[in-house]
């Protein structure tokens, strides 16, 4: 199996996660997403990590779902859909409930399923520049599995407009609605990282675990939705529109429903 993943751990227990798939601008398939499930899954019985880091490596953050494995998932069946779309809500579920502070720093364009990774994340820092989309509608998708973990972080009333137009928008939209902490240029981004993980190494580290926990408990129920919006993602996968959107894309050209 290609390694798509890059995972460190160092002395003070702080985890760092990197995405290398820079040729397909860390765009998401079954393979990276089994790697990330499998580091996550350890990460959340290791009782002596004391943060996250999470990015990726190249010109982008992460592009949303790789083109070669969308592709080969409009061909699927529901019932495979649905495996692969549980595999897609897992990873987000875990990144979502890891029970220590995680910080993501996103650069580039962030689209699509990528948007998830921010909205999951406790701490953001976005370096200048960068876009954002969520861009699954101009292809026919529904963004089901990232809804609950985008409503919690930007809210209803912003997630009702960019879910809603797949627009583009840039660092201080993202800032403005909440769903990044901090925009940097990139000559401080080690500066900032430093800063916050210091601060966070501060905390006790009990106390720390225990308020994530406390905060779940009292914003996120998301984790109910897990197989509901799994559901709903592998039939929008597996729909007529969804598959002539998607051919729109790979052939640029316009989908049936702008024609």
């Amino acid at each position: 199996m290609e390694e798509n993943v890059l995972f460190t751990l160092d002395a003070q227990k702080i985890a760092r996660i990197t995405l290398d798939r820079p040729h397909v601008h860390n765009a998401l398939d079954g393979n990276t997403l089994e790697q990330l499930i499998e580091i996550l899954e350890q990460l959340h019985k290791d009782s002596s990590l004391r943060a996250m880091i999470f990015q990726g490596n190249g010109k982008s953050f992460c592009a949303g779902a790789d083109i070669a494995w969308m592709e080969k998932m409009n061909q699927m069946s529901i019932e495979e859909n649905k495996k692969a779309s549980s595999q897609l809500a897992h990873f987000f579920h875990l990144f979502n409930t890891l029970p220590v502070p995680t910080l993501t720093i996103v650069h580039g364009h962030v689209r699509g399923g990528g948007m998830g990774i921010p909205a999951c994340s406790d701490i953001v820092i976005a370096q200048e520049p960068t876009s954002f989309a969520f861009s699954e509608v101009r292809i026919g998708i529904v963004p089901a599995i990232i809804a609950p973990y985008v409503i919690t972080a930007i809210g209803t009333r912003q997630v009702r407009r960019f879910f809603l137009t797949g627009e583009i928008f840039e660092t201080q939209k993202a800032l403005e609605i909440g769903l990044v902490h901090e925009v940097v240029k990139g000559d401080v981004m080690k500066d900032r990282i430093s800063y916050f993980i210091d601060s966070i190494l501060k905390g006790g580290p009990q106390a720390i675990r225990k308020t994530k926990s406390l905060l779940h408990e009292i914003r996120d129920d998301s984790h109910q939705y897990t197989l509901k919006t799994a559901k709903l993602n592998a039939e929008v996968r597996a729909s007529d529109e969804c598959k002539e959107g998607f051919e729109a894309f790979l052939n640029k050209k316009m989908p049936p429903w702008m024609l």
